[in-house]
């Protein structure tokens, strides 16, 4: 027992060195940090993302509201402030958020993308934070505090104003037995009930009425990729069964690497969602041909993995 538990202390001693090596490696680093050790519920909460870059390469740092799952919720940004040293720069980016949960949280990882000098696309992540929001204490000790008396105000015009409130008490009373009325005609007329339309009509209808709109060509060309991805995420949460829409690109590649073979269809939409992930996040320009090809990659990757027709078997047996 002994020798197997210093055989686990040694793995994961490894696994961490080997972690902070390869983190070490990686020219972006980003962390996170908050301004106090617990919090209240409601109370603010001050939330600082520290990336540091060569001070040439082009980063683009994920939304963060977007990244917040729901125990948290995004108030502002306070700053954006920066360093630079020689080559290299720092920049820090201040937030207020606020919790409603009690409990120990947890803040999700920060996704920050970036291009290296070889022209690679990458991206680097934060680690989790834990953070402890607790509830206002009570000290059941001192009791209740007194009841205040009710205050009374004389009023001349007494009468005048009993009158306003029984005739604006007749008013509401007979519009709400009108709207009762109304509401039970309503149920008894026939609705006719459409079946929701399956996920690849959904995609493509979506995809057609974006092409439409012409946003790249009016030069809303980070609205176009946010729209065109969002898009594509919905139509791998319901067919394939991702959570395409609470992880990062990375991460929904990586999950789709398991489910299809098509190798060369996959590495195609890993580099055009990157190149999305650039254009939205860091306000990276592309060319017109560009725009036209994710937008063909998106449409077949769609037509390659949409769901077999179900074919319904006609005949009687004999």
């Amino acid at each position: 027992m002994k020798q197997f538990i210093q055989s686990l202390l040694c793995f994961v001693s490894l696994f961490l060195i080997n972690n902070q090596i390869l983190r070490a490696q990686q020219p972006v680093s980003v962390s996170v940090q908050l301004d106090s050790a617990g919090y209240l519920i409601g109370d603010y909460i001050g939330l600082t993302i520290t990336i540091s870059h060569p001070y040439q390469m082009q980063i683009g740092l994920s939304d963060v509201a977007q990244r917040l799952n729901n125990e948290f919720e995004m108030i502002r940004q306070v700053t954006n402030d920066s360093i630079r040293q020689e080559n290299f720069l720092t920049e820090q980016k201040k937030y207020l958020i606020t919790s409603f949960d009690t409990g120990w949280l947890r803040i999700p990882p920060m996704v920050v993308y970036y291009q290296t000098s070889s022209g690679k696309y990458d991206s680097a992540l934060s680690d989790p934070l834990p953070v402890y929001v607790g509830t206002v204490a009570v000290d059941p000790a001192k009791g209740a505090r007194p009841i205040k008396p009710i205050l009374v105000s004389k009023n001349e015009n007494r009468w005048q104003w009993i009158l306003a409130a029984a005739f604006l008490s007749i008013g509401g009373i007979s519009f709400y037995y009108w709207y009762r009325i109304q509401q039970k005609r309503k149920k008894l007329r026939p609705k006719k009930i459409e079946p929701p339309k399956p996920p690849y009509q959904r995609a493509k209808e979506n995809l057609e009425l974006l092409e439409q709109e012409q946003l790249w060509q009016k030069g809303i060309t980070d609205q176009y990729y946010s729209r065109l991805t969002h898009i594509l995420r919905e139509y791998v949460e319901e067919t394939l069964k991702v959570p395409a829409l609470e992880i990062t690109s990375i991460e929904m590649l990586k999950a789709l690497r398991k489910k299809l073979t098509d190798k060369v269809l996959l590495d195609q939409l890993s580099r055009d969602l990157v190149l999305a992930d650039f254009v939205k996040f860091a306000r990276m320009q592309v060319l017109d041909e560009d725009h036209q090809r994710v937008m063909q990659t998106i449409r077949e990757f769609i037509e390659q993995t949409k769901p077999e027709p179900i074919v319904e078997n006609t005949t009687t047996p004999v």
